[in-house]
């Protein structure tokens, strides 16, 4: 017992170290606030969790769509090279609204998963998605959901991740503030308390800053804000996060020593617990191969299911030989007359009749493709038979009725 709690003390001193060798969080970092006619350049530093110090500041007046590399290049140039000493690696940007384009949707209730395949065609439909990056903020109503949709150009995005590659600063994050309310709860002329609330969530946050920067900055509530809402976690990602490593820190490799040095004193608990883990990652190994079996089956079954729906079809072929019906000028025609976005599955003939069963996109693509069919110069007349709405994909389910002449 002794070993086995000497070993959990062990593992336990093993994490907090691991935290200070790796330290996966930034504790300064350039906010870059980027206006239609302005761009405005502050550094940030972490005091604690929820106090943090603007250092510096500058803005620079810029004109309207310019994507003179050259120039933000020079800017962000001479306001990192003035804080060189200050070893920053981490650019954080916001454009603002003007910056971006906006959209609305709504859908109606159905599981998230299939919002954002919904979701995705839709803006494929509005917009040349491939030129945008985008992120979304949802409403959940109780017979709807209301999605707000968020966009920024890639080739602005892509400029500004080209800059911050040539000053050695990774692009930690772009991003778009959460519609939630802040509110300045206490201040002086060097400290701003900030509170953050979305719906029951409570946050509190701390700006310290100079006062003759605060002068400086002439729309500070307006960035302070969507500052606060960066450094409480109330935003939305426009790039997928990565995972940054940091360096090593070698003050506390003494520490890794010493617990080291413990861990050998409790060898006997160690080898119980390897054994332990050895078995269980050997029950996970065996749990795997049960399910590649089971896999094996059910890719067996499908087969089998496979080769009955070839037998019915061929015996459909073979029955419609029979009936001397020319299932070869029929299958050649409705090839050769076909419509974008309609699908034909399922084929039956009867009595020289034609019955069809496929899927659309819209009403109007059915009768496109209605009236495509009555070209053929050995189908007399077609008519529309049911059409229903299928929920899982949004497409129309339809049948179709032919008469031969």
């Amino acid at each position: 017992m002794i070993a086995l709690y000497s070993v959990g003390n062990v593992k336990r001193e093993l994490k907090k170290i691991g935290r200070k060798l790796y330290i996966r969080d930034f504790a300064k970092f350039i906010f870059a606030y980027i206006e239609e006619d302005k761009l405005s350049l502050l550094t940030v530093q972490k005091i604690t969790d929820d106090r943090w110090q603007i250092i510096h500041f500058y803005a620079e007046k810029i004109q309207k769509n310019n994507e003179d590399i050259n120039f933000y290049q020079e800017i962000l140039y001479r306001f990192y090279k003035e804080q060189e000493r200050e070893n920053i690696k981490y650019l954080v940007i916001n454009f603002a609204e003007q910056k971006q384009q906006i959209l609305h949707y709504s859908f109606p209730r159905m599981p998230l998963s299939e919002i954002k395949k919904a979701l995705y065609w839709e803006l494929q439909e509005d917009i040349k998605l491939e030129e945008y990056y985008y992120t979304y903020t949802l409403e959940d109503e109780k017979e709807n959901y209301n999605l707000k949709v968020n966009l920024i150009g890639k080739a602005l995005v892509d400029l500004w991740q080209q800059l911050a590659k040539e000053q050695n600063l990774n692009l930690y994050s772009v991003f778009c503030q959460n519609d939630v309310k802040i509110d300045v709860i206490a201040e002086d002329e060097y400290i701003k308390r900030y509170r953050v609330e979305k719906q029951s969530d409570i946050f509190n946050c701390e700006l310290q800053i100079d006062r003759e920067l605060l002068a400086e900055i002439e729309d500070f509530d307006v960035i302070s804000k969507i500052l606060v809402c960066f450094l409480q976690r109330q935003y939305q990602e426009f790039l997928p996060k990565k995972q940054q490593l940091s360096c090593l820190n070698w003050q506390n490799i003494y520490l890794l020593l010493i617990t080291i040095l413990l861990s050998c004193s409790c060898c006997l608990g160690g080898y119980a617990i390897t054994k332990y883990y050895q078995a269980e990652r050997q029950e996970q190994n065996i749990k795997e191969e049960i399910a590649l079996v089971q896999n094996d089956i059910d890719d067996i079954e499908q087969l089998k299911q496979q080769e009955a729906l070839i037998k019915d079809k061929q015996k459909l072929v073979q029955n419609l030989e029979e009936k001397s019906v020319n299932i070869y000028a029929i299958l050649i025609n409705l090839g050769a007359n076909t419509v974008d976005d309609v699908a034909l599955t399922d084929l039956k003939i009867k009595d020289g009749e034609i019955f069809l069963k496929g899927r659309a996109k819209n009403y109007q693509n059915i009768a496109v493709y209605k009236e495509k069919l009555s070209e053929i110069r050995f189908f007399q007349t077609s008519e529309i038979g049911e059409i229903k709405i299928n929920t899982e994909d949004n497409l129309l389910d339809f049948t179709m009725k032919i008469v031969m002449r």
